[in-house]
């Protein structure tokens, strides 16, 4: 690859590339974080910062050094735009991704394998508990079924259930063995989402011996919460379902691809329910030339970052909408110099993403397009790639 002058760029590629990082030749990439507000998980306790009392929202951001392994939380007040860094010092590893289940922040560390839960309803923000999933394990993701998390492991057979309801937990209560679903037993696991007594987890299915490539489509398996054993598995429309899955409307969805050439791939949708089913994409990427790298979804629209990639893999990208019935706005929402990667609907109607380019964060209100920001918000770090950026009401 050339760099082109460009260190924030080869410093990105770099990281994304380490072998620590969740997969092979896609683990170049992340799907954005989609944040919903649910009912488990905290409450409606008050947050406790020291923004402006104009604030009517904040959302927390995480920076990552992926090569030395460091990371950080960061909060941005709304509308204000105030900045407060380092909000829990030592919490954060340099592969992060985060949830929001609440009011409570779940904190999944890659690199070092564990789930950081942290409340943000105390002063100073505290960490509630830390579990570890093992060696090795690379956690991808955590979902909540009433007090017990749902945890893949990208590394390892299973998804392992912990029961939170009775302070730290030191091991497991269940594991759900995924090993069949893959000739060499590691299924790739990667994002779960609970919906309605069900956990439904996406699975990679690569061959890792050689240069990592999918075996063929990717798959969905169903895990009933009351028993945990697989009900079902559902086959995607694509190969390598990648990152965080998240709920839109009566859907979920996630997205596909197969390769940077935005030719193969697209946001698949999956209907949850007694009798699940894969339907037609949402979104294909074919329909804005690029890979759908990362989705919010909004009170009536989903944004989604796109990007491209040219033959040195030098990076292009853009923020597109689907309005409510489903079709693509035709005009990008970001100018051309800025690369979003991640980006997350702020419930006080602003949209909050990472731009590789300016090495920060930035804001733009929702309805009218207009940036909030005149340049990138410092959070201490470089903002992590994807599936790192959470909004809360005040």
């Amino acid at each position: 690859m050339q760099n082109n002058g460009n260190s924030k760029t080869l410093e990105i590629f770099e990281a994304r590339a380490l072998p620590r990082r969740r997969r092979g030749w896609v683990g170049l990439y992340h799907v954005a974080l989609t944040i919903a507000v649910g009912a488990c998980g905290g409450g409606d306790a008050a947050v406790m910062t020291d923004l402006p009392a104009t604030d009517t929202a904040l959302c927390v951001a995480l920076g990552a050094d992926y090569r030395n392994n460091v990371g950080t939380m960061a909060v941005v007040g709304l509308p204000s735009l105030t900045v407060i860094k380092d909000m829990v010092p030592n919490a954060i590893s340099g592969d992060p991704v985060m949830r929001l289940y609440g009011r409570k922040l779940y904190v999944v560390n890659r690199a070092v394998n564990n789930v950081t839960i942290i409340d943000p309803t105390t002063k100073p923000w505290s960490v509630e508990a830390q579990f570890s999933t093992g060696d090795n394990s690379n956690p991808q993701d955590v979902a909540l079924a009433g007090t017990r998390a749902y945890v893949p492991l990208y590394n390892k057979k299973d998804v392992q259930v912990w029961e939170l309801g009775g302070g730290t937990p030191t091991a497991p209560v269940a594991t759900v063995d995924l090993a069949s679903y893959d000739e060499d037993g590691v299924p790739n696991a990667n994002s779960v989402v609970v919906h309605d007594g069900r956990a439904y987890v996406t699975l990679d299915l690569l061959d890792t011996q050689m240069f990592p490539q999918p075996r063929g489509k990717g798959k969905v398996a169903v895990i009933d919460t009351a028993t945990n054993q697989v009900a079902t598995t559902l086959e995607l429309q694509y190969t390598n379902p990648y990152d965080f899955m998240v709920v839109r409307g009566d859907r979920l969805i996630v997205s596909t691809f197969a390769d940077f050439s935005g030719t193969l791939g697209c946001l698949e949708q999956i209907v949850p329910g007694a009798q699940p089913r894969v339907e037609s994409c949402l979104v294909e990427n074919t329909a804005v030339m690029g890979v759908i790298n990362s989705i919010a979804v909004g009170p009536t629209e989903t944004y989604l970052a796109v990007s491209a990639f040219d033959a040195d893999f030098n990076q292009t990208a853009q923020l597109r909408r689907v309005n409510a019935s489903g079709t693509l706005m035709p005009n990008a929402m970001t100018p051309e110099a800025h690369i979003p990667t991640d980006v997350a609907y702020s419930p006080s109607g602003h949209l909050v993403y990472s731009d590789v380019a300016g090495g920060g964060i930035r804001v733009l209100d929702a309805t009218t397009g207009t940036e909030l920001t005149t340049t990138a918000l410092d959070i201490g770090l470089t903002p992590a790639t994807a599936n790192a950026i959470a909004c809360l009401a005040l």
